[in-house]
């Protein structure tokens, strides 16, 4: 599990480094709240957080409450160390968003203690954040989870310039295989769907199912031109897909399947995830209204 320590004092910051790698953590240390701050607006940010209260740039409690007000970072427990231990310390540093509060000097093994406790709860949080993201169908993300990856990644591409492109997805005729077969033979096509998706993109990449038969996929790092690659090069491998999962042996006929897709990047004009989404959305309707089977950008 990756931990981050952020303590402006030398011997203090080596110490706990030495103490939670050998205690099996993947630790960075830096020396002040402002660099604190750059680690955990990271997708893949440290799960447990060391933050001395009093630091250069911005302290501990200020930290605390910027993290607390990304509403889609993952899971992180706070420690907050400080030699401030009155009541009306402990009550102010948990009120700004600390889990827990260790006065210092501490105790090795107490800290020990106290970080299982704070890797019990994340296993557990994150646990539950899975099963709330995730479409049960597909094991994609689910409509929440397209949203909370938007809001994210959106504010990471604007702030640090990266370029992030949105695809929209729609299984053309789709309604037909639900009609001919059933819903469980339909059900098998949006599996084998998200399957082929996943099996295409990189791991940085987010992939939901909105619902029915539409997906999307959030492509950080990627520009407009290699988002269209992307997108035409799924939409040939399912035309070329024989979807008929073992129909001949029922006397049904070999078919296929073919996609519709919108494709965007994002633009300062798209203020939220859900400006960004109509936009996409509508060149996805131009994909269909077009003829089907076909990739539309602008």
């Amino acid at each position: 599990m990756k931990a981050l320590i952020a303590e402006d004092d030398l011997i203090s910051r080596m110490m706990l480094t030495k103490l939670l790698t050998r205690w099996g953590y993947e630790v960075t240390a830096v020396d002040n709240g402002q660099d604190a701050w750059e680690y955990l607006q990271h997708v893949d940010s440290p799960s447990i957080v060391l933050l001395d209260w009093m630091m250069p740039v911005l302290d501990g409690l200020e930290v605390c409450r910027r993290l607390r007000d990304l509403e889609s970072k993952s899971s992180s427990y706070v420690i907050l160390l400080t030699s401030r231990d009155a009541k009306g310390d402990i009550i102010q540093g948990l009120e700004a968003g600390a889990d827990d509060y260790l006065p210092k000097p501490y105790d090795s093994d107490e800290l020990q203690a106290r970080l299982k406790v704070g890797k019990r709860i994340i296993d557990l949080q994150d646990r539950l954040i899975r099963l709330s993201n995730t479409d049960a169908l597909t094991g994609l993300g689910n409509r929440r989870r397209f949203f909370e990856a938007g809001k994210s990644e959106m504010y990471r591409s604007l702030r640090y310039k990266i370029p992030l492109c949105l695809i929209l997805i729609d299984m053309d005729n789709f309604k037909r295989v639900n009609d001919t077969y059933g819903h469980d033979i339909g059900d098998d096509v949006l599996r084998l769907f998200a399957d082929m998706i996943t099996a295409r993109l990189r791991e940085s990449d987010i992939a939901c199912r909105n619902g029915g038969d539409e997906y999307a996929i959030w492509l950080p790092h990627t520009n407009l031109e290699n988002a269209v690659k992307v997108a035409d090069a799924l939409r040939e491998h399912v035309e070329q897909t024989d979807f008929n999962l073992n129909l001949q042996a029922e006397g049904g006929p070999d078919w296929r399947v073919t996609l519709s897709l919108g494709v965007a990047e994002l633009s300062e004009e798209d203020l939220t995830v859900d400006d960004f989404f109509k936009r996409v959305d509508s060149y996805l309707y131009k994909a269909k209204n077009g003829g089907r089977n076909q990739v539309y950008s602008a």
